[in-house]
């Protein structure tokens, strides 16, 4: 007995018409909003994506003195970082240019950094590069990246605080 109720309700459930229902991948749209994305994993949690990037010690630009950074590439790819800074002041307008002190100058070869690395702190000395302090203010630190043929194909950048 226990089996025939079983077996008519499998059936029953088995041969309901909601069971053959099929979710679209897509929804209607709410009352005045867009259209809801089909999901799928990817499409909520993106992939971190690899990067080369720079951290500035917040602590050491913290008054204008010296200014320590670290290059960091995510990538699986060697990166060439052209070594001259380029230092800008954040105003009402835009972005303006820190002039160097006179008589200061750079050459030389880009400074390659491999695949998952890291490189070694470096530290821009303000007195001598810009010929004093840094004033207070919002300033963003770049770099050139250039290709294998020394030609620019990207900037590495950090923004920082002067207090």
């Amino acid at each position: 007995m226990k089996k025939l109720i079983l077996f008519i309700v499998l059936s029953v459930l088995l041969l309901c018409p909601a069971c053959f229902s099929v979710i679209p991948d897509q929804l209607p749209p709410l009352s005045g909003g867009a259209e809801t994305p089909a999901s799928s994993p990817t499409a909520e949690i993106p992939a971190p994506q690899p990067e080369f990037r720079m951290e500035i010690n917040s602590l050491s630009a913290k008054f204008g003195h010296d200014i320590t950074y670290v290059f960091i590439n995510d990538t699986d790819s060697a990166v060439n970082i052209v070594s001259i800074p380029h230092l800008e002041r954040k105003t009402s307008e835009g972005w303006e240019d820190v002039e160097f002190a006179e008589n200061i100058g750079f050459c030389g070869t880009p400074d390659c950094l491999a695949a998952f690395s890291r490189s070694i702190e470096w530290t821009l000395e303000t007195e001598y590069l810009y010929g004093g302090s840094l004033a207070a203010g919002i300033y963003r630190l770049s770099f050139d990246i250039v290709d294998d043929d020394y030609y620019p194909s990207d900037t590495i950048s950090a923004v920082f605080d002067v207090l």
